[in-house]
């Protein structure tokens, strides 16, 4: 069925044509400069913050949790070049929502989690509740609301933090009961949000949870220990906390544990079926362990630094995790005078490769928002926000800053923030709107000069098929029906694209593969480097 309604597209080859240019209301509305792509923000009548935001699959979906005076939960389309007037999807049914709402996605746009707390049986009690949304079935015709919602434990009266692995298999939520300082831990099924396992422990605090990206492990720092749990919650190790540190990163596999504690980063390290616990880096005086981030394989690890004196400097550090032997830095020095800055927010790729930091900030114009190169230590987005980073998520190729702010600094008062989407331009094939039942499919390319550019979109292939000849994988399956679009480029090898998609619900969730190539001057092909995933919705 799915692909007979793929092939249905194929007709609208005709009326192919390159989509207008869009003013975008700050943001460019070229999808190859770098710089700010959208901005939602909260109006006056109707205040939130963001304190939480994911950024689904490839990063082409962004999932985001208003919060305060009209709480709710958000999909976007990262890919737009305009500002959007409303998400894709919200769910508004918050209300009463006590604090910041935490959020957790897999790779489908089907595995969108939410933790949210509201009022308990008796005040300061707060029942915890875990829910899933599926935009897919949303986009197919049915509510935007939770597929399914599970209270966590009993009520408490402290916060609570909600963890998946990068697939969206595993789930896990933790709540605080300050009144019996113990810290309730539940593993639940990502697909029914049934109890699979439970755990409490003796703690002081709840400071930070984590679950492995392949899913093997899950750990959480209660208070004054750092705890490794396997997913039936029974603890594999633990390992006391010299200081109330927040900062908490997993290599894909679990068997490396980076760990912020004070003025230190310390690695927790399995090998067979032994821990062993060793200082990886030592800040410098009066500087403490903020965040900490670690690629997929565990060998290149970020941390962030705050100078508790000044209160103002801070730095990010990135290192090879198995000798501590520094690969970059950056820092940002505080000001006489200056408000309070400080490192919110830290984010790696997968392979290492870029750092993204966000940051209270000073209010001076220097930049809350950057994305380095965790090679060279170069800077490669940089964006000063009106008011104070809370929260960020960079996409797996480290070309998306998906950032959660408050309108003023930290510090100050304010009951209104945005969600906003960077890019830094790199990828040379784009989407430039969200793909959505009854939209349109626009496409952009930023190729050499060429005679002609050919956009291809079809079912995806789960093995790539290599092309020697051309120097790629071609990840288009070629036994289904293929959707190509030609057009003209520009003489600057620039060319746009797009097409009608019908207005069938049973073309929400189909999985889309879009591949480009430009036929050169001089003769001769050249595939784009990028190809885009993503679903209908």
């Amino acid at each position: 069925m799915l692909l007979a309604l793929l092939g249905a597209i194929s007709p609208l080859l005709s009326r192919a044509s390159a989509p207008p240019p869009v003013a975008a209301g700050g943001s460019s509305s070229d999808p190859f400069a770098p710089g700010l792509r959208w901005s939602f923000a909260a109006p006056p009548s109707a205040p939130w913050i963001p304190r939480a935001v994911a950024l689904v699959g490839d990063g082409e979906l962004c999932w985001v949790a208003p919060a305060g005076g009209t709480p709710s939960l958000a999909l976007f389309a990262a890919a737009e070049i305009r500002d959007p007037d409303l998400p894709l999807f919200a769910d508004p049914g918050l209300s009463g929502a006590i604090g910041p709402i935490q959020v957790a996605a897999g790779d489908d746009p089907g595995e969108l989690f939410a933790l949210v707390q509201l009022p308990g049986p008796v005040s300061p009690l707060r029942r915890t509740i875990a829910t899933c949304h599926d935009a897919v079935a949303a986009a197919g015709g049915a509510a935007f609301a939770p597929c399914w919602s599970h209270e966590v434990g009993v009520p408490g009266n402290g916060p609570a933090l909600l963890a998946t692995d990068a697939g969206g298999g595993v789930l896990v939520a933790a709540a605080f009961d300050a009144g019996s300082r113990r810290v309730r831990l539940e593993s639940l099924d990502p697909r029914t949000g049934a109890l699979l396992a439970a755990a409490e422990l003796p703690a002081p605090a709840l400071r930070n949870l984590a679950v492995a990206a392949a899913g093997p492990c899950a750990v959480v720092l209660a208070g004054d220990r750092a705890v490794v749990l396997d997913l039936a919650l029974a603890t594999l190790h633990s390992t006391a906390l010299a200081a109330a540190g927040a900062g908490l990163a997993l290599s894909a596999d679990g068997t490396r544990i980076a760990v912020g504690d004070g003025g230190e980063v310390f690695l927790l390290e399995r090998a067979g079926g032994a821990w062993s616990r060793r200082t990886l880096l030592a800040g410098g005086l009066d500087e403490l362990a903020v965040g900490v981030a670690l690629s997929a394989a565990g060998d290149v690890l970020a941390a962030t630094w705050w100078n508790g004196a000044t209160g103002a400097d801070v730095r990010c550090m990135i290192v090879d995790a198995a000798t501590g032997t520094p690969r970059a830095g950056w820092a940002q020095a505080g000001a006489a005078g200056s408000l309070q800055n400080f490192p919110s927010a830290l984010a790696i790729t997968p392979d290492g490769s870029r750092v993204a930091v966000g940051l209270w900030g000073a209010g001076d114009g220097r930049p809350e928002v950057v994305l380095l190169d965790a090679t060279t230590g170069a800077t490669l987005l940089a964006a000063d926000l009106p008011g104070s980073a809370l929260a960020l998520a960079l996409d797996p190729g480290g070309t998306r800053v998906a950032v959660a702010m408050k309108d003023t600094h930290a510090n100050l008062f304010s009951t209104t923030g945005a969600v906003r989407l960077y890019d830094t331009g790199e990828r040379d094939l784009q989407l430039t709107r969200g793909l959505v039942v009854g939209g349109r499919l626009e496409l952009a390319l930023a190729g050499p000069p060429a005679t002609a550019a050919i956009f291809a979109a079809g079912t995806p292939l789960v093995d790539p098929l290599p092309l020697a000849l051309l120097g790629g994988d071609l990840w288009i399956d070629l036994a289904c029906p293929i959707l190509l679009l030609p057009v003209p480029p520009g003489p600057d090898g620039r060319a746009g694209a797009g097409a009608d998609l019908p207005a069938d619900p049973a073309l929400a969730g189909l999985p889309v593969a879009v591949q480009a190539a430009a036929l050169l001057l001089g003769g001769g092909i050249e595939l784009a480097e990028r190809v885009v995933r993503v679903r209908v919705l």
